[in-house]
C-alpha cells in the first residue's frame, strides 16, 4: 500500500491493490482508516483508493468551507491527479452523499456508486429499539468488538477534526436532499444500509430505491450506522458482485429490495 498527499487537491490518501478502480469516501469526521476492513477485503481484487476528505484526517481544511458540492470537487480533482478514469464509488455515510453528488456532476467519470449507511438526506430518527436477532444497538457494537475498534478509530479520526468546523459540517449534512434529483442519476446505485442505523432512518433506504433510476439495496440485519465495520466482509461481497456485474446491469446482478 502507497501513501500521499496530492499536489493539487493536497488531499492526503493511500492506494493499493489492482483491478477495478475503486474511490472509497468515508464519513464525516472520521478519516480514510475506517475504511481500513473494508479496503483490506475490496483491495484483494480491486484498485482501492482511500482519500482524506478536506479538513478530515491529515488534509487540510477546504477553502471555501465545508460545502457537499465543494467536497465532491476535491475527490475529483484528486481522480484526475491520479489519472484515475471511470472509477467505483464506494462512500459511507457523509461519503454516500458525495458519491450523489459526483455521479449527478461527472457521471462520464463514476460506473456506478455504492451508499453504505447512506441514503439521498439525512433524517435521524428513532432507532428500533432491537433488532430482529433481538439484540439492542449496544449489543451488536460490543458483540463487533464495535467499542474496541472502530470506536477506537472514530475517536482518533474526530480528535483531528477542528471542533470548530462541525456545526458548519453538520449543518450542510442536514441541508443535503438529492431527492430532486434523484431521477436524473444515469449510473448503477447499490444501497447497503443497517437495520438499526440512526442516522439514516429506515425510511431513507427505500426511498433511495423508489427514486434512483438503477438502483439495488440491502438491510443487513442485527447491524447499525457501523455496518461497514461491523459487517465488512458481507459489504464487500455485495460490492464485488456489484461491480462484476458491469456497469450495464449491475443493479440486477445484487436485486436483494
Amino acid at each position: 500500500m502507497s501513501s500521499a498527499r496530492s499536489a493539487e487537491s493536497k488531499l492526503y490518501y493511500t492506494r493499493a491493490g489492482a483491478g477495478e478502480e475503486l474511490v472509497m469516501l468515508h464519513g464525516a469526521t472520521l478519516d480514510h482508516r475506517v475504511l481500513g476492513p473494508l479496503a483490506a477485503e475490496l483491495g484483494r481484487d480491486h484498485r482501492v483508493t482511500r482519500p482524506d476528505l478536506p479538513g478530515h484526517g491529515r488534509s487540510p481544511a477546504p477553502a471555501n468551507g465545508y460545502l457537499i458540492a465543494g467536497l465532491a470537487r476535491s475527490v475529483l480533482s484528486l481522480m484526475d491527479e491520479l489519472d484515475i478514469g471511470p472509477a467505483w464509488i464506494v462512500g459511507y455515510s457523509l461519503g454516500g452523499l458525495l458519491a450523489l453528488e459526483l455521479a449527478h456532476r461527472s457521471p462520464e467519470r463514476i460506473r456506478g456508486i455504492v451508499l453504505i449507511a447512506s441514503g439521498l438526506r439525512l433524517v435521524p430518527g428513532r432507532p428500533i429499539e432491537r433488532s430482529s436477532a433481538g439484540r439492542t444497538s449496544a449489543e451488536i457494537e460490543a458483540g463487533a468488538g464495535y467499542e474496541s475498534r472502530y470506536r477506537e478509530l472514530v475517536t482518533v479520526a474526530q480528535a483531528l477534526f477542528p471542533m470548530a468546523a462541525r456545526d458548519e459540517l453538520w449543518d450542510e449534512l442536514r441541508r443535503f436532499d438529492f431527492r430532486q434529483r434523484a431521477p436524473e442519476l444515469r449510473v448503477p446505485s447499490l444501497v447497503i444500509s443497517g437495520e438499526l442505523d440512526h442516522f439514516f432512518a429506515p425510511e431513507v433506504h427505500g426511498e433511495a430505491l423508489r427514486l434512483l433510476p438503477h438502483a439495488a439495496g440491502t438491510i443487513l440485519p442485527d447491524t447499525t450506522h457501523g455496518v461497514v465495520f461491523e459487517e465488512s466482509r458481507r459489504c464487500a461481497e455485495l460490492v464485488r458482485r456489484f461491480v462484476a456485474g458491469g456497469a450495464a446491469q449491475a443493479w440486477q446482478t445484487v436485486s436483494e429490495r
